[in-house]
């Protein structure tokens, strides 16, 4: 043994046990060995034979745990995270847990207690299932592009959420909170469910087209006008107006039959066939000719001859003068021989 160790006692090693033993010597003063002896008597308690059972089974656990695979992963993912760990983290990091532990008061812990007990019996496996699907789903849609317009909706968002936006809105939700009910969720759903039978692909391609051909007509001009003529409008229907225009639809609803539209439409369409350009030019020219001698005083008059002829055609005027006409008619090719042969 002497021969082993002799080559290892050099000069060199007896200068390291030297400043060792001065080190240990300035370590030990008498309030260092104080403070261990209370630490030893404080720990003497825990160290039971139980708390051994259980680092031993903690070691044997972590020995099995400590492959050289687990050990190249901690070495990557420390070497990866070490330029993360910067002061600046572990500022935030405090930050986040100042913040975190003055949040979680006695009540939000009871809060959020009751809120997990209630949401436990809807978490079945068939939900969890269906939330990974979802999430897979949600996966290919994160995509660069729409993260930066996650952001910047974000940030408008925020510039939008005042402390009087905030308060506005907190009074409407209480001012509307008393209309949701129950009653109305349930016609809201029943909605939902109808809608959702009507949204096939072909009504959205429908809607997107009619969408696509009016939007050039939605002009600001148009909109503009359909505001003011709403305005004119709102105070045209007064309640003496719809009165009014309810009586007169109950007084016109029986003279509207099938035949009367029959013969309306049959009207229409020769009405249709008789208005082409050519004639349109020619009744206007008519009318721009004779719009001079259409005088106030000439429509006097013809009321006055109207209102004369009214009196005269009585049914016996008409029958006696068709009779004539009759009558009439037999001799008249007799007269015009005569005056034909003179």
């Amino acid at each position: 043994l002497i021969s082993a160790v002799g080559p290892l006692l050099t000069p060199e090693l007896f200068k390291e046990i030297s400043g060792l033993l001065n080190n240990a010597n300035d370590l030990l003063t008498a309030d260092f060995v104080k403070q261990i002896k209370n630490l030893i008597n404080s720990l003497g308690p825990l160290l039971t034979p139980e708390l051994f059972k259980e680092i031993s089974s903690l070691l044997d656990n972590a020995n099995s745990l400590l492959t050289k695979d687990f050990v190249d992963l901690v070495k990557n993912l420390l070497k990866e995270a070490g330029p993360l760990l910067k002061p600046e983290l572990f500022k935030q990091i405090s930050s986040l847990l100042d913040n975190a532990n003055n949040l979680l008061t006695p009540s939000f812990v009871n809060e959020t207690t009751g809120l997990i007990d209630t949401i436990s019996p809807v978490l079945t496996p068939d939900l969890l299932l269906k939330v990974g699907s979802l999430l897979n789903s949600a996966g290919k849609l994160l995509t660069d592009g729409f993260v930066d317009e996650t952001n910047t909706l974000i940030g408008n968002a925020n510039s939008l959420l005042t402390k009087k936006f905030v308060k506005e809105t907190s009074d409407l939700i209480d001012g509307i909170a008393p209309v949701i009910t129950p009653e109305l969720l349930g016609l809201v759903g029943g909605l939902l469910a109808n809608a959702d039978s009507l949204l096939t692909p072909k009504f959205v391609n429908e809607t997107k087209g009619l969408i696509d051909g009016i939007s050039p007509v939605l002009t600001p001009e148009l909109l503009t006008q359909v505001g003011s003529l709403l305005n004119n409008a709102g105070k045209l229907l007064t309640s003496e107006f719809i009165d009014e225009t309810k009586s007169l639809i109950g007084n016109v609803a029986p003279v509207i039959t099938p035949d009367l539209l029959e013969g309306v439409g049959f009207l229409l369409g020769n009405g249709t066939n008789l208005l082409t350009p050519k004639f349109v030019n020619e009744t206007r020219d008519l009318i721009d000719g004779v719009s001079p001698v259409i005088t106030p005083e000439l429509l006097g008059e013809v009321g006055g001859l109207l209102g004369n002829a009214n009196d005269l055609l009585t049914k016996k005027f008409v029958n006696e003068t068709q009779i004539l006409i009759e009558d009439a008619s037999e001799i008249l090719p007799v007269v015009v021989k005569i005056l034909g042969t003179l």
